[in-house]
């Protein structure tokens, strides 16, 4: 592309020169982008809460390679993530996940991602949120659960971080707490606080693998009320402390 003397290019012009060039980067090293039809196949598999056929590695597929978004490997990483949970997210929501619980987790699954120290982090975090997804899509495609109980899973999963009681649930959507109880158990299986515990245990492992927070912090952000009170549901759910947890499953 040539210009005449003294003679600014114009953005347009500019954008086009870029784009030729990166485009001529990646075909002299054989470095194309990965295709639509495989990106369309993994949100299928989202989108119907197919967990066993999941790819193992959801940012690589045969056919290619993600593109180059940043030149420094993990914020490289990361802006991948941020492109793919946006996928991820619309595609559950469309199979059935309710919005605020969908949003919910992007925000904490990004939040995650970014207080990652190497790519491999948020590499293996990647393969968590694409599973987790796809899970949540599956409990609600066959739990088949009534409004309530919807409006109270919902509810849970936007106020995890914050104290959460039966009476706080029920007067937030307008039922009393022992029509509620009795409900949500026959239709999960699990009382109010069984579940909300689990959820709790699930949101700290995740903490405890991808960032730095301390068992401290992990317990106050989650609304334990003391620390040995986090520690003894955690082992309750997992067998083991935070502390050794974490540990083994960073080695």
């Amino acid at each position: 592309m040539h210009f005449k003397k003294n003679q600014k290019p114009s953005s347009s012009s500019s954008i086009s020169a870029l784009t030729e060039h990166t485009l001529f980067e990646r075909r002299e090293s054989r470095n194309f982008h990965n295709t639509y039809e495989e990106e369309q196949r993994m949100l299928s598999l989202i989108r119907s809460g197919d967990v066993q056929h999941l790819p193992d590695h959801p940012l690589i597929f045969t056919g290619g390679c993600p593109g180059i978004l940043s030149r420094n490997q993990l914020r490289q990483e990361q802006n991948l993530f941020i492109a793919f949970i946006t996928l991820v997210t619309r595609a559950a929501i469309e199979g059935g996940l309710p919005e605020e619980t969908a949003f919910s987790l992007s925000d904490s699954f990004i939040q995650t991602s970014e207080a990652a120290h190497s790519p491999e982090e948020v590499r293996r975090l990647s393969l968590q949120a694409m599973q987790t997804f796809a899970q949540e899509v599956a409990v609600r495609r066959h739990g088949s659960y009534s409004a309530p109980v919807e409006q109270a899973l919902d509810y849970i999963h936007r106020h995890l971080h914050s104290p959460l009681t039966l009476t706080i649930i029920s007067d937030a959507i307008g039922l009393s707490p022992c029509y509620l109880s009795r409900l949500f158990r026959k239709e999960t299986g699990d009382s109010i606080v069984t579940y909300i515990q689990r959820e709790r245990v699930e949101a700290a492992k995740n903490m405890l693998r991808y960032s730095d927070y301390t068992l401290t912090e992990i317990g106050n952000y989650l609304s334990f009320s003391t620390q040995s009170y986090f520690i003894r549901v955690f082992r309750q759910y997992t067998g083991t402390t935070p502390a050794i947890w974490r540990k083994s499953n960073l080695s």
